[in-house]
């Protein structure tokens, strides 16, 4: 144990000059990039037809969708470590946090196999329980993944 916590110890001062490198003053960044692509877009509005403006425009919407990922990502690490630190409290936010999560995952009402609607409990449950009965014991005929439709096929890109 006490090898782990000492490369730990270690490790953190690297962790830390690899944060400030990368993700220091992060969030200054992307209003930086936000502001320059709203000021490329407004030049392009008066001049739609100039190549150099939309290639610019393309570089910059990209770096912003990377940026904004990126403080996306920061923000829920936050969110969790306040959650964390909060939720051994049973303070009014833990349990506002479980009644919401209680709420959200409750299924008020589904449609069942016949298309009829089940609204209580039993209903939905015996709604579940029918529908995994039906899909055991089926098998059907799997095609075979065709690699250069794959390879080569549409793809989605972050611009999408």
């Amino acid at each position: 144990m006490f090898k782990i916590v000492t490369k730990l110890k270690h490790l953190r001062a690297h962790i830390r000059k690899l944060h400030g490198q990368h993700f220091k003053g992060i969030e200054n960044k992307f209003h930086h990039l936000y502001g320059m692509v709203i000021n490329i877009q407004t030049k392009l509005q008066s001049q739609p037809t100039a190549s150099t403006l939309q290639e610019v425009e393309d570089q910059l919407t990209k770096e912003y969708l990377e940026f904004r990922c990126i403080e996306e990502k920061i923000l829920q690490q936050r969110v969790k470590q306040h959650f964390i630190q909060c939720s051994y409290e049973n303070s009014r936010f833990f349990h506002a946090i479980v009644k919401q999560r209680n709420r959200q995952n409750f299924v008020h009402k589904i449609i069942d196999i016949e298309d009829k609607v089940c609204d209580t409990q039993d209903d939905i449950a015996m709604a579940f329980v029918e529908f995994y009965r039906s899909l055991m014991g089926t098998s059907h005929q799997v095609l075979p993944l065709d690699d250069t439709w794959i390879f080569n096929g549409p793809v989605l890109t972050d611009f999408h």
